[in-house]
């Protein structure tokens, strides 16, 4: 260039225009050799996986007498490696000449036999030898049926057998990996240069009607490309999801283990566990902190010290009798009801009338057809459900239920990795983004929130608790039903034999200090509502 006095001008180096161009030209470089090198270990695989499906398929013997993951395995293996063999080699030549981003469309099929040449190598977990040196024929996976093939002359012995199953395996794993490779470069070469044809058309100042014709139509072909690349965004996402459905029941649950053992220690971290508040209620609805009065009745506390008359005087009371009774004084309030509670049961069965007996919905009193009082106040159904029916278990336990396979799905065997739905939905069980995304129909999950949260019935309450207020009532025995969910100390002895929540429903063993998993007993699925302590 040559400015208005006559000199010569020189323009600027910028270390950015030179990487943005290397960029630009260099990118396709790195798919191409990869292409081409994927011909050689895939030209291998081909021929060892020819070898043994013709003498399988040959020899009735080997075809019939043994497993059929052998059959299916080798069978997979040889079509998909042929198949992918003659695809690179016919895509060789096409895919160098064409420009990015044009060349974007080689991806979708690079990727679906980059599947099935997958799943062949899963296949082959079952049989493939697990020794890398293969010296010893016992440790073998299938060392019978490669003795037979050295018997039928198909091989030489039986450690060259397993030597060419091996290098079969790796073969084709490392063309996996170079097809996974070239499949990146080639969306990082077309990611290139989109931007880089977008940025020419945008700094361009010449009219759009002067620009080229492909220019011109650059708009246009853009929106499929960029619809292609949210296409490969999702298939990436959900391509190793149902990859790994297809693996075997073993690995499935060992995996969702230990993913759900990094959830439960991250959330138990947050959770506040608080104890059961186990008091007694006055008149007025305040919880009783402290005992008032003196000891001035000592005469009657040693009275009822007496077993056989604290018998004749238990059963002409009911349960809220003896409790009222036990805030006359300390001394008589350590007679009937100590502070290890031993004597609680024997009252309790001596106490009110025979035949029906419960539990007070708001305190710990037991009441009968004599003492009660039903009350039409709302009750927190929602702490009921997950008390009664959520039975916990231990880690063996619980990844011996995630190894069952489903009972509603054909073909192979699938582990089930839904949680329970038969509660009521809660905080933890509202849909996410994607969920209300997908399913438009379940947005409205507060109204389902409150409606399962509460639930219209007649409550069972005793005499000092019928005083409340229908709100009061519904706030403490919600309050109630929270500590007992966090603290588990309720027994419930007519629930499979379980004599108490603090053991393991599965193996009846006292639960350790660690994780609980809590299985619902109507779908034996995982229920993981965080009012469970975890």
């Amino acid at each position: 260039m040559v400015s208005a006095t006559g000199t010569m001008l020189v323009p600027k180096f910028k270390i950015q225009h030179f990487v943005a161009g290397a960029i630009a030209e260099f990118t396709p470089i790195p798919g191409i050799l990869l292409r081409f090198a994927i011909l050689i270990p895939l030209g291998l695989c081909q021929s060892v996986a020819k070898t043994h499906w013709k003498a399988i398929g040959s020899y009735p013997k080997l075809r019939d007498a043994y497993s059929l993951q052998i059959r299916a395995g080798e069978h997979m293996a040889f079509k998909w490696s042929q198949v992918n063999f003659c695809y690179h080699l016919a895509a060789l030549i096409p895919s160098t000449f064409l420009l990015s981003p044009v060349n974007i469309i080689f991806a979708i099929p690079d990727v679906v036999l980059l599947t099935y040449l997958s799943l062949a190598i899963t296949s082959q977990e079952s049989y493939s030898p697990k020794n890398m040196d293969c010296q010893d024929p016992t440790s073998l996976s299938n060392p019978v049926f490669l003795q037979a093939a050295a018997s039928l002359g198909l091989l030489m012995d039986v450690e060259r057998a397993c030597e060419e199953f091996k290098q079969q395996r790796n073969f084709a794993v490392v063309t996996c990996a170079l097809v996974a490779s070239m499949v990146f470069f080639n969306i990082c070469n077309c990611f290139f240069a989109c931007v880089r044809l977008g940025k020419e058309v945008n700094s361009s100042k010449i009219s759009h009607s002067q620009l080229p014709i492909w220019k011109q139509l650059l708009p246009t072909l853009m929106l499929p490309f960029r619809e292609f690349m949210v296409l490969c965004f999702w298939i990436l996402l959900y391509v190793p999801c149902l990859t790994f459905r297809r693996f075997p029941a073993s690995v499935q649950s060992r995996v969702l283990f230990a993913m759900r053992c990094r959830v439960k220690s991250f959330q138990g971290r947050f959770q506040q566990r608080k104890p059961a508040q186990c008091a007694q209620t006055d008149h007025n609805g305040a919880w009783m902190t402290a005992l008032q009065g003196k000891n001035t009745d000592a005469p009657l506390a040693e009275f009822l010290c007496v077993y056989d008359v604290l018998v004749m005087v238990t059963t002409h009371l009911h349960y809220v009798d003896i409790t009222n009774l036990s805030l006359v004084s300390r001394r008589i309030h350590k007679t009937l009801l100590p502070a290890k509670d031993a004597p609680s049961n024997f009252l309790r069965t001596y106490s009110c009338n025979p035949g029906f007996k419960a539990r007070c919905y708001v305190c710990p009193n037991q009441i009968c057809n004599g003492c009660l009082f039903r009350r039409e106040v709302k009750k927190a159904q929602l702490f009921y459900d997950h008390l009664f029916h959520c039975l916990p278990h231990c880690s063996k336990c619980y990844l011996r239920t995630l190894r069952e396979p489903r009972v509603d799905v054909h073909g192979p065997a699938q582990i089930d990795t839904r949680q329970c739905a038969c509660r009521h939905p809660t905080a933890s069980t509202v849909p996410q983004f994607l969920q209300r995304l997908f399913h438009s129909s379940g947005n409205d999950a507060h109204g389902i929130l409150e409606e399962g949260r509460t639930r219209g019935g007649p409550l069972l309450v005793c005499r000092t608790c019928n005083q409340l207020s229908d709100a009061e009532l519904a706030a403490i025995g919600t309050r109630r039903l929270k500590g007992e969910m966090r603290s588990r100390v309720l027994t419930r002895s007519d629930l499979k034999g379980v004599a108490d929540s603090k053991c393991c429903s599965g193996c009846r063993k006292v639960l350790r200090k660690g994780a609980r998993w809590w299985i619902c007993e109507s779908c034996n699925k995982e229920c993981r509502s965080r009012l469970h302590r975890l």
